[in-house]
C-alpha cells in the first residue's frame, strides 16, 4: 500500500467491524507506529493480547447492550496499561453503526501518529515483531520458552529537559535506541540509563543513516539521525 499509494503516514486509521476487532488490536500491536488511531465497531474479550505497545496509540470503542461487559473490561485493562488512549461512545444503529459516522470523523478529525513519544512501552506479542518508535529488542528471550511472569518487555522515557534516555528492561539481553532531537539534544552530551546504570554519549548526526532508515521503511516520518546499541546490565 505504503509504495503504490500517496498515504499521508501521520493519518493511518484501523477501521475494525464485525470479527476483526481482535484481529485489528493485535496487529496494531504489533507495529502500534504506523497508526494514527483504531476504531472497534465490535469489541471483544482481547487478554491474551499484551497491550503496551498501544500506549500512544488512540482507540475509539463502540458500546452496544450486547458488549458492556466487554467494554468495561476493556476500559479498566486499558486505564492501568495505556491511561488516557480509549474513548467509549455509545454506537448507533445495528452492526457497523453506519449512523455513528459523524462521532467517529469527529473524534479522528484531531488524531494524529507521533513517532516521538517520551514515554513508550514495548511488550512484544511475536518474537519476529519487537519493535516500536525508537526503541528496539536486538536479542531477548523468547515468547515461547519464557517465564510467563517475566516475558520480555522494556518502558522507556525520554526527558529532553535533561538530556537522558532512561531505559528499564525486563528478559532483555541487547536492545537499540534511535534517537533524534525531539527526544534529546545532540548538539550535546546525553545519559542513557539502562536498569539504573548510567553511561554519557555523544553521537554524530548521520543525516545518510537517517535516510536510509526512512527509505527502507518507506516513512518520512522515521526520522532518527543517531542509533545506540547496548546490552542490558546483569542484575
Amino acid at each position: 500500500v505504503m509504495n503504490n499509494y500517496n498515504v499521508d503516514r501521520e493519518r493511518i486509521f484501523l477501521d475494525c467491524g464485525h470479527e476483526n476487532c481482535g484481529y485489528g488490536i493485535r496487529l496494531a500491536s504489533l507495529f502500534p507506529d504506523r497508526f494514527a488511531g483504531i476504531i472497534l465497531r465490535d469489541p471483544i474479550k482481547t487478554t491474551e493480547i499484551r497491550i503496551g505497545n498501544l500506549r500512544n496509540v488512540p482507540i475509539l470503542a463502540l458500546q452496544t447492550p450486547e458488549n458492556a461487559d466487554q467494554i468495561k473490561a476493556m476500559e479498566k485493562r486499558w486505564s492501568e496499561a495505556c491511561p488516557g488512549m480509549l474513548t467509549i461512545l455509545p454506537a448507533k444503529g445495528a452492526l457497523p453503526h453506519l449512523e455513528s459516522a459523524p462521532e467517529i470523523e469527529a473524534w479522528i478529525a484531531d488524531k494524529q501518529r507521533s513517532m516521538t513519544p517520551m514515554t513508550i512501552t514495548l511488550e512484544p506479542n511475536h518474537d519476529r515483531f519487537n519493535k516500536t518508535y525508537w526503541v528496539g529488542i536486538l536479542l531477548a528471550d523468547s515468547l515461547q520458552t519464557a517465564d510467563p511472569e517475566k516475558l520480555p518487555r522494556v518502558q522507556a522515557v525520554a526527558d529532553r529537559a535533561n538530556n537522558r534516555i532512561t531505559i528499564d528492561a525486563q528478559a532483555v539481553e541487547r536492545l537499540e535506541i534511535l534517537l533524534n532531537n525531539d527526544l534529546v539534544d545532540l548538539s550535546k552530551e546525553f545519559t542513557i540509563v539502562i536498569n539504573g546504570k548510567a553511561m554519557k554519549e555523544t553521537r554524530r548526526p548521520s543525516f545518510r543513516q537517517m535516510k536510509q532508515r526512512m527509505m527502507n521503511r518507506n516513512d518520512w516520518g522515521y526520522l532518527f539521525p543517531v542509533s545506540f546499541a547496548a546490552s542490558v546490565p546483569k542484575e
